[in-house]
């Protein structure tokens, strides 16, 4: 698995990543054309799968890493990092 395009970002949402932040990101990530990973210490999971994010426990604090298998998907590690920036709120 190569990282090509990634960025980091501290999860400030006061109940970390559940079910419905993990759907959230799980909808974005099918969008892309290639792999979508999210990563958290040396765990890493498929971000299209909401059962492989939920397995990272991600609660408030914790440091992840959004990134895409190919260059042409970064607007995808974009908007999954806006949307865990505004606390799982969209627009």
């Amino acid at each position: 698995m190569k990282k090509t395009e990634y960025k980091e970002i501290t999860i400030g949402y006061t109940a970390g990543i559940h079910a419905r932040p993990a759907s959230q990101i799980a909808e974005i990530a099918k969008k892309a054309k290639f792999g979508i990973y999210i990563q958290k210490d040396n765990n890493i999971a498929d971000a299209t799968g909401v059962t492989d994010i939920l397995t990272l426990f991600c609660p408030k604090g914790s440091k992840v890493k959004v990134f895409a298998d190919n260059p042409a998907d970064k607007i995808i590690v974009d908007e999954i990092i806006e949307l865990i920036k505004n606390d799982f709120k969209k627009g």
